[in-house]
């Protein structure tokens, strides 16, 4: 299998861009390429040869997958960033792996120890979502691997990036990024996300996803969502910890992570700002989970969980305290949208099942 890669610059507001431990090296191939530890990013195209992925008809993921893969790859390179796919035709790489297991297990293996080997600073698995119980989901959803440094900050800025493309003007359905139970992420050890990038179970996306167009737009948004991680490791800020239900008070720290681990290690709820003005809210830690609020929402009830979800738990936790019949579970469920519904009408709130900003603030503020 050879792959081979292309350089260029990176061009942002007419200025040329570099960022920390990214190369810009001569088209080499992937052997020679992990050997010199140049590589930036590993884009996994996902499933192929005999493993066709979820389908639909004649439309089957392995080949979508490979095809926003090999876009991708396109952007990415156009961007400055040296880049190697773990496939390029269709086909399995369960021959490449010496573990024992399922041909699928042993492709999934190939497909980490090529990530891993790499040295790369972060890689993209990219694959087609299926929800056929609930044929009007759609979007794309990021999934990561927290105990990875740098996964979730990448997951949520590929996420926006994704969210905020537009169909005939209309947007689709918007997403949190989201810890995802993978074989892939939970393997590799350097930074990276797997993308759903549709739902080929929805019948407008399952079109779209036929177009060149679409793929090239999604391509171009992941691509974009990179380009904005890579942006915001360079920016300096300073992060203003807050603890709520203690005497605790507040202290400021250099990155966010120690600033959520601060409130977890007082016991106490809290909100971190940036310490800047106007102060910006970046998360909360409820009950001693860590809640990202650089998205949209907590959590929309509306949206399936696909395990048991620590924030979920956290949420059912507190509502079973103040008094709702909650068991705690941490999978979304009738109960658990309709004891939040049923505070949202008793805070005067918008009963849409949505732990948003608001819901939460008035949550946490129960006694």
């Amino acid at each position: 299998m050879k792959i081979t890669k292309v350089v260029s610059i990176i061009i942002i507001a007419a200025a040329v861009i570099t960022f920390p431990g990214f190369h810009a090296v001569a088209k080499i191939s992937v052997p020679e390429a992990m050997a010199a530890g140049v590589v930036d990013v590993v884009v996994d195209p996902g499933h192929g040869g005999i493993d066709s992925g979820t389908s639909s008809g004649s439309l089957e993921e392995k080949n979508i997958t490979l095809d926003i893969s090999n876009k991708l790859e396109k952007y990415l390179e156009d961007g400055g960033y040296n880049t190697i796919l773990t496939r390029t035709s269709d086909t399995s790489l369960y021959k490449l792996s010496t573990i024992s297991g399922t041909e699928e297990k042993r492709d999934l293996n190939s497909r980490v120890n090529i990530i891993n080997g790499s040295k790369a600073k972060l890689f993209i698995s990219v694959h087609v979502n299926s929800f056929t119980k609930y044929p009007d989901y759609n979007g794309s959803i990021v999934y990561y691997n927290d105990k990875v440094k740098g996964s979730r900050d990448l997951a949520v800025c590929i996420q926006k990036s994704l969210n905020a493309l537009t169909i005939n003007g209309k947007p689709r359905m918007a997403h949190n990024s989201q810890v995802g139970n993978f074989y892939i992420t939970n393997n590799t050890n350097i930074p990276g996300v797997l993308v759903e990038t549709a739902f080929i179970s929805n019948s407008t996306e399952k079109n779209l996803l036929k177009t060149a167009a679409f793929r090239t737009s999604i391509a171009k948004a992941i691509a974009k969502g990179v380009n904005n991680y890579k942006a915001a490791l360079s920016v300096k800020k300073g992060y203003l910890a807050v603890c709520s239900n203690t005497a605790a008070g507040s202290m400021t720290f250099s990155s966010e992570q120690q600033a959520f681990d601060w409130i977890k290690n007082k016991a106490a709820n809290g909100i971190v700002y940036t310490d800047s003005l106007p102060r910006t809210t970046l998360g909360v830690v409820l009950e001693g989970y860590h809640f990202d609020f650089s998205e949209d929402y907590l959590i929309d009830v509306n949206i399936p969980t696909k395990a048991s979800d620590p924030k979920v738990k956290a949420i059912q936790k507190r509502l079973a305290a103040i008094g709702y019949n909650m068991p705690v579970t941490g999978i979304v469920g009738t109960i658990t949208l309709g004891n939040i519904k049923k505070f949202q009408v008793r805070e005067g709130l918008t009963a849409d099942g949505i732990i948003g900003k608001q819901t939460y603030q008035s949550l946490a503020a129960q006694k």
